[in-house]
C-alpha cells in the first residue's frame, strides 16, 4: 500500500494535485512527507502492518479525567510500571511509600496539605530509587532527570516536575534553589512533602523488611518533632545518627526538626 501511495505521489509531481477520498485539502502538503517517514519507519524496523487508532489526544484525556473521577488514577498503575521497567525494588518502595504517607497523614490538617499532595508525596517515595537504573553514584540526581523527562502517562508537566523535585532532594545537601520557579502556594506544600520525604527514607535506611514501631510526627509551621518508642533509637544508632545528621541539613533548608 504504500509502495502504491508512493508511487502515486510522484506520478502526480505536485501537492496541489493530491485528490484522495476522506483527506482534508489542509493535509496536501505534509502527505509526501508523511509516506516518506512511514515507509523509512517500515524497512528500518521490519514492520510489516500498520492498524492506525481511532482514538486520539482528547480521548486520552477524557479517559484520564474519569478514571480520576472514579478514583482509579492512571497515574498509580503508570508510576508502578515504570518502576518495574527500570528493574526497581518494587517491595523496598512500597514500604517507604507506607511509611511517608503514615507520616503525612500524622500532620496534614496541621500544615494544611491536601489528598493531591499525599499522592505526590507516595508517588516520590514509590520512584525515589529509579535513578539507580542509570548509576548509584549521585542517583537521586539521574532520577529527577528521569522524573522530568520520561514519559510517564498520565503525568502532567507540573506534576512531573514537582515530583522531580522531591526526588532530586531526597538526599545530601538540600540546593537552595531546590524549589525556585514554584508558585508561593506551592511552595509550603513542597517544602512540607519535602521534609516527610527525607525522614521516611531515613526510617527505611536498611531496606529490610522490619516493621517500623509506632513513631509520631507532630508539625507547626517549619518545625517538627519526631516521637520514637523508649530505647528504639538505642537499639538502631545507625538510623539515630541517620535522623540527627537529617536534622543538620533541614536546618540550612529553614526546617528544624526535634527528634526525641
Amino acid at each position: 500500500g504504500l509502495k502504491r501511495l508512493r508511487g502515486h505521489l510522484i506520478e502526480l509531481e505536485c501537492s496541489d494535485r493530491i485528490q484522495l477520498e476522506g483527506m482534508r485539502p489542509d493535509r496536501r502538503e505534509v502527505l509526501a512527507g508523511g509516506v516518506a517517514i512511514l515507509r523509512a519507519i517500515f524497512r528500518s524496523l521490519g514492520v510489516t502492518e500498520l492498524t492506525p487508532s481511532t482514538g486520539a489526544l482528547r480521548d486520552g484525556v477524557l479517559h484520564d479525567l474519569l478514571g480520576r473521577i472514579q478514583h482509579e488514577d492512571v497515574r498509580e498503575e503508570s508510576a508502578r510500571a515504570f518502576l518495574e521497567r527500570l528493574g526497581g525494588d518494587v517491595e523496598h518502595s512500597e514500604r517507604c511509600r507506607t511509611t511517608a504517607v503514615g507520616l503525612f497523614e500524622q500532620v496534614a490538617d496541621t500544615l494544611g496539605l491536601v489528598e493531591m499532595d499525599k499522592k505526590l508525596l507516595g508517588w516520590a517515595a514509590l520512584l525515589h530509587t529509579i535513578g539507580l537504573a542509570v548509576s548509584h553514584s549521585g542517583y537521586h540526581k539521574h532520577g529527577a532527570y528521569l522524573a522530568r523527562y520520561a514519559d510517564i502517562a498520565g503525568f502532567s508537566r507540573q506534576d512531573r516536575d514537582q515530583l522531580s523535585a522531591l526526588i532530586r532532594g531526597q538526599r545530601r545537601r538540600l540546593r537552595p534553589d531546590l524549589l525556585a520557579g514554584f508558585t508561593d502556594e506551592r511552595l509550603h506544600a513542597l517544602r512540607c512533602l519535602l521534609t516527610l520525604l527525607r525522614i521516611a527514607l531515613r526510617l527505611r535506611r536498611d531496606r529490610t523488611q522490619r516493621t517500623l514501631p509506632d513513631i509520631r510526627i507532630t508539625a507547626s509551621g517549619s518545625r517538627y518533632r519526631l516521637t520514637c518508642p523508649e530505647d528504639w533509637l538505642d537499639e538502631h544508632p545507625l538510623t539515630r545518627a541517620d535522623l540527627e545528621e537529617e536534622s543538620k541539613q533541614l536546618g540550612a533548608f529553614g526546617v528544624v526538626l526535634e527528634i526525641v
